[in-house]
Parts: C-alpha cells; structure tokens; sequence
C-alpha cells in the first residue's frame, strides 16, 4: 500500500509559512534516506538473564515512526549516537523542531537484518543541525528455535517502545545522506511469569557511501533494454530506480539457485531487491526474490 507523508508535508509547510512570515527564508531541503539494520553478534557475550540471540528463530517488530530534532543554532561536530530510553513524561511534541520522515505501519524482522540494511523512507529534510532521532517500535513478537511454531507475544518494551539516539549532527545544504539506524543486539529477558521485557538499544550512524540493503515492493516500471527497474517500496517511501543487469533472479520455487530471467520481472511484481544503494537513492542490485503472487 503506498502511503505519502502527508503529516511531514504539512509540518514543512507550516514552518515554511511562518519563516517566510518572519522575514527569515526556510532552510534548503536535502534529500535523506533513512535505513534499519541489526547488530546481532552471536559471539557477543550474553548477560546474565539475557535470552541468547542463537535460541532465537524470529523477532517482529512493528516500526511506526520515525522522527528527527531539528534546531536553529551554530554547527555541531558530529558525533556517533549512543541509544537511549525515552524517559517517562518525556513527550516527542517537545521537540523544538520534530521533522516525521515516516510515520505508518512497517513489520520488520530483525534476524533477517545482520548484514543487509532494509530502506524505510526516503525524504527532503531541512538542512542545518540535529540533536535527535526518535523512532517508535510496537508489538514485538517471537519465537524460539526450541519451539518454533509457538509465537511468543508477551514481551514487553520500555518505554513503551519509544526510543531516541542523542546524535548531533549536521546535514550541509547540497549533499544527500544515509541515516543508518542499527538496533544494536536483542537485550532479551524473561521474567518470572514467563513473559519478557525488551530493552532496545539504537545506534545512528550518518554517512555519504554506499550502503548493503534490501528494499521489498512492487515493480512499477521496468526497462529492458537498460536493464532498470522503477521499485514501490512497501514502506510507503518514493519509487526507488534500480539497475538489475547482472544480478541473481530467484524464482519463488528456487533455492539455492537462481533459474528466473528479466522475463519474470514486470510491472505489479512483487520482488525483494538486494545490493548497494548509493546516497542518491539508487540501488545497484545484486539479488532478486521474485515473491509469490498473493
């Protein structure tokens, strides 16, 4: 389903109209693209009462926005974000400047995220300084290797689920970004009555190379003879462009090796892509999954 962002496209007009109002032109809109990734070294060292990440066969969660704090002021030195809990009572409305890059309903599968990055949103954000980002997480669901057809919904998470990476950085006017997000291990404990409290931890990470990603959707337009493809993603972002000559097509009966062609692929498609997405927004893709037709 394509959705638009309507509440970030409103919130920008409004600042737009009042800086114009004070006689103050509105900062330059930079194009951003902000991703998902998990950090979950099996070799990390467990703490006492943690759930091992190898007794884990799956962990949803559902992402329901993500936001920036933009603020007037002098540059800042960018520094590498350390996670953190929303504190109680703390309100997301305070921010001075709360900029919504995506806000929606998007399930993700953090094992699924080791390695590979999944592209949430693509957006124009003011350029000047930010001290936040702020992501919203619900219903997280799981199941164990030693039982996997029982899904696990009882899991707890702080805050309910509201978490930010104090990360001052600075988006220049004329450069496009990666705003990475790196859930950083599960921190998975289970508690007396046989439930479980989820303590998440975020990593930021800002960058201007290329980066691993996955990006599942639906093919909008396809053309053959320069082997590119205009992607839907199901996030709700804009249509990402991609190239696909030379890449491994997997068919939804392969398994370990691809047997599909270009042939498969048309527009309405539900694929997943694979490869490196560049800080334009295109994707040079290494691996198709073409999907079942629902």
């Amino acid at each position: 389903m394509k959705r638009k962002f309507t509440t970030a496209l409103l919130l920008t007009l409004s600042i737009t109209i009042l800086l114009s109002l004070s006689g103050c032109p509105p900062p330059p809109q930079e194009r951003a693209m902000f991703l998902v990734s998990a950090d979950l070294d099996p070799a990390a060292k467990v703490a006492p009462g943690e759930v091992d990440t190898e007794d884990i066969a799956s962990l949803m969660v559902t992402l329901t926005e993500i936001s920036l704090d933009h603020v007037n002021g002098p540059p800042a030195a960018v520094d590498e974000g350390e996670g953190e809990i929303a504190e109680e009572g703390e309100a997301d409305e305070d921010a001075e400047n709360k900029i919504i890059v995506f806000s929606g309903s998007m399930d993700l599968e953090l094992r699924d995220l080791v390695g590979v990055s999944e592209l949430i949103s693509n957006a124009d954000i003011p350029a000047g300084r930010y001290t936040k980002i702020r992501l919203s997480i619900e219903d997280p669901h799981m199941t164990l290797v030693s039982d996997p057809d029982t899904v696990i919904t009882d899991i707890q998470t702080t805050a309910n689920g509201r978490l930010y990476v104090s990360s001052h950085f600075e988006v220049p006017e004329g450069q496009d970004s990666l705003i990475l997000l790196d859930f950083q291990g599960l921190h998975l404990v289970q508690t007396g009555n046989g439930g479980y409290v989820w303590t998440p931890q975020l990593r930021a990470e800002i960058s201007v190379e290329p980066a691993d990603v996955q990006v599942q959707g639906q093919v909008e337009s396809l053309d053959t003879e320069a082997d590119t493809l205009s992607l839907l993603p199901d996030s709700g972002s804009e249509a990402v462009q991609g190239a696909y000559a030379g890449a491994a097509i997997y068919l939804p009966e392969d398994t370990d090796i691809p047997t599909g062609t270009e042939a498969r692929l048309s527009a309405g498609t539900r694929v997943i892509v694979e490869g490196d997405l560049s800080v334009s927004g295109d994707i040079t893709a290494t691996t198709i999954w073409v999907l079942p037709a629902s």
